[in-house]
């Protein structure tokens, strides 16, 4: 019975682990991607579950503060939906813009923790960091769909997608998952 418990795990952590697609500017999202479980009651005609995530390994060594980090955006395959009849590349756009806001943001969070000196209290520190940089993404979610109306605006669309654009561009060297203290 063991046996085929150990190689039953692997194959429910790589069932897992394909549900989460990882940012890359040369992978863009596409409807396949949407396989979550559609709210047919929501006035949305699509959703992206997004946002970005950190891990890190640091020691202290006669007073100084060295870590490592890694981080990045995610989209999640299972919380993303689009209904049937509503498929179409305008809306893809809007979605796929919804995802490169949350890798702006992962961009954000690891400029400021590569810029901030840590103490023995680096734990709290990174946590008040993410969350800050996580709260600023959820607003900015919000008002790219005020501004871009849920896609029906195509101005507001427009000055968004070039906003995200040039902002990535000036954060490119933050584009790299693996971080470290100097």
């Amino acid at each position: 019975m063991k046996p085929f418990l150990f190689l039953l795990l692997p194959f429910l952590l790589s069932a897992s682990e394909t549900t989460e697609i990882r940012w890359s500017s040369s992978t863009p999202l596409t409807w396949a991607d949407f396989t979550g479980v559609i709210d047919e009651t929501s006035e949305r005609d699509a959703w992206t579950f997004s946002g970005f995530k950190y891990e890190y390994d640091w020691s202290e060594v006669d007073g100084k503060i060295t870590w490592s980090m890694r981080a990045h955006s995610f989209f999640d395959r299972s919380k993303s939906w689009v209904k049937k009849n509503k498929k179409d590349a305008y809306l893809l756009a809007h979605e796929q813009l919804h995802f490169n806001i949350s890798e702006l943001h992962c961009r954000y969070f690891k400029k400021r923790v590569a810029n901030t000196t840590f103490t023995s209290n680096i734990d709290a520190e990174l946590k008040a960091i993410y969350d800050e940089e996580f709260q600023k993404l959820l607003d900015a979610q919000i008002e790219y769909d005020e501004a871009s109306d849920h896609y029906e605006n195509e101005e507001g669309q427009l000055t968004w997608v070039e906003f995200v654009t040039e902002e990535l561009s000036k954060l490119d060297k933050y584009k790299a998952s693996n971080l470290f203290s100097e």
